[in-house]
């Protein structure tokens, strides 16, 4: 088997694969596991067969990659797409893209705790470091005592929304339900201006005056003197 340099498994109605099922087979070149029931492969299944040059997954009901699922495969010369998962370079893209990208939500996510903390905080801490710089500061009034009665709540208040609201699930959640009530609250909006301009049309329609009374007095007038054919 250590020797071995070709293996072909397709058609075999796989559906798993141990995760040292080719650990010992260093001088493999070609690997076909095409036309199976493979779902997800162990992470490291491919590490120690670094001689590889032929690998085929298609036509499997693979779902889901590992970032570093093909990691040992160095001599990698063709790789059969995996349907719409693509090549292995398109896959390690979107895996470290997608990491990227939850690792920046992340900091943001952190950023806004530690900036409203502070912000909430830093009255009371600048308040106590006078104080013990300055034995003669006295803060006017109950000026930190009201800092802490209204800024220490608002910070209670503010880091559960940070916490949920700004996670991907929740607004998954929530983004639908905000568009159908913007939605909806358009369409009343919009439903209020179409009855006020009905009701201002229906207004001028009402206070019209009639085509007799709109005729001007000279052309009334006009109308009243009699011509020569009527003497």
């Amino acid at each position: 088997m250590e020797e071995l340099e070709e293996l072909w498994l397709q058609g075999n109605n796989i559906t798993e694969l141990p995760p040292e099922l080719f650990q010992d087979l260093e001088n493999l070149q070609e690997l076909d596991l095409s036309n199976n029931e493979l779902g997800n492969l162990p992470p490291h299944i491919f590490r120690n067969i670094t001689a590889v040059e032929f690998l085929k997954l298609d036509y499997n009901k693979i779902e889901r990659l590992h970032e570093d699922q093909f990691q040992g495969l160095v001599k990698l010369f063709e790789f059969r797409r995996l349907g719409a998962h693509g090549t292995v370079r398109e896959i390690q893209a979107r895996a470290q893209s997608a990491q990227a990208k939850r690792e920046r939500a992340l900091a943001k996510r952190v950023f806004f705790i530690i900036l409203t903390d502070f912000l909430c905080w830093i009255p009371i801490i600048a308040i106590g470091i006078k104080s013990h710089v300055e034995k003669t500061f006295d803060p006017p009034g109950d000026l930190a005592v009201w800092i802490a009665v209204f800024a220490l709540p608002i910070n209670s208040a503010i880091n559960p929304l940070l916490y949920t609201l700004s996670t991907p699930q929740v607004q998954a959640i929530l983004k639908p339900k905000l568009g159908r009530l913007w939605s909806n609250l358009q369409s009343i909006f919009c439903r209020g201006q179409n009855q006020e301009v009905q009701e201002g049309k229906s207004k001028l329609a009402l206070g019209k005056p009639t085509s007799e009374a709109c005729k001007p007095e000279e052309e009334v007038a006009s109308e009243d003197i009699p011509g020569p054919s009527d003497k």
